[in-house]
């Protein structure tokens, strides 16, 4: 069985708090369920809390804190409201494709300089 360290202790000798976390990452991956399709899949957002936050506490215990369920984490919905395309590429972040720059659209051709 591998010893565990103390880490009240621990923090105590190194006169700093800290602490450590698992979050929507950890447990896509230990889900098993693709960025994609946690993106815009509802139900394979809801099989990475129940697996993914499943398999994170059998791995670490009480040892570390746990997200909650919140949406997928989206970034460029600023853009996205001003008429941007969001792509969600396989295997990747999600990014943005701006409109092609009419007048109307001056405000996002700005926003992308």
């Amino acid at each position: 069985m591998p010893h565990r360290p103390d880490y009240d202790t621990a923090r105590h000798k190194a006169r700093f708090n800290w602490w450590a976390s698992v979050g929507v990452g950890a447990y896509r991956e230990l889900a098993g369920v693709p960025i994609r399709e946690f993106n815009l899949d509802p139900k394979a957002c809801i099989e990475v809390y129940q697996t993914g936050r499943t398999r994170a506490r059998e791995l670490f215990g009480d040892q570390v804190s746990y997200a909650g369920p919140a949406t997928p984490p989206v970034s460029y919905g600023h853009v996205n409201c001003l008429g941007a395309e969001l792509l969600f590429p396989d295997g990747g972040e999600v990014n943005f494709r701006p409109p092609t720059c009419h007048a109307e659209h001056r405000c996002l051709y700005l926003l992308h300089l």
